[in-house]
């Protein structure tokens, strides 16, 4: 697949980083925050058409994520979801797995695909400069 956009904006201040922190289970991986301190959301596109997989990785900012997090851990209680894939997926920490907890990619109604083991191995695999191939 091949990256065709790339977009991260400006880290999260300390303060709003203490936020999100109290916010989320005291398990979150600590490499999350320090992906937020760099940049606060972003999103990475792929020229991707296989319907089974994502074209698209999402982090949600913030402000967003703290805003929708009543409404994932209703219902899904075993995710601590932080983005999506732009459409029907969610980009999540599953908590069901154990500790540290894996990054997925979940499908409501059909599951969840293991994408990363750590926010920086996902950082790393996924997001890229446009036009960079990822094998």
């Amino acid at each position: 697949m091949k990256v065709v956009a790339s977009l991260f904006p400006p880290g999260a201040n300390q303060d709003v980083i203490r936020a999100v922190r109290a916010a989320l289970p005291a398990a979150v991986p600590d490499d999350y925050f320090e992906f937020l301190a760099r940049s606060d959301g972003g999103e990475v596109g792929f020229d991707e058409d296989d319907p089974a997989w994502f074209d698209c990785i999402q982090l949600y900012p913030s402000s967003e994520m703290l805003s929708l997090r009543s409404v994932f851990e209703e219902l899904w209680p075993t995710f601590v979801v932080i983005g999506s894939d732009g459409g029907t997926q969610h980009l999540a920490y599953d908590m069901a797995a154990g500790e540290p907890w894996p990054l997925v990619m979940h499908l409501p109604g059909s599951g969840s695909t293991r994408v990363a083991a750590t926010m920086m191995e996902l950082a790393e695999r996924y997001f890229r400069p446009v036009g960079e191939v990822i094998a």
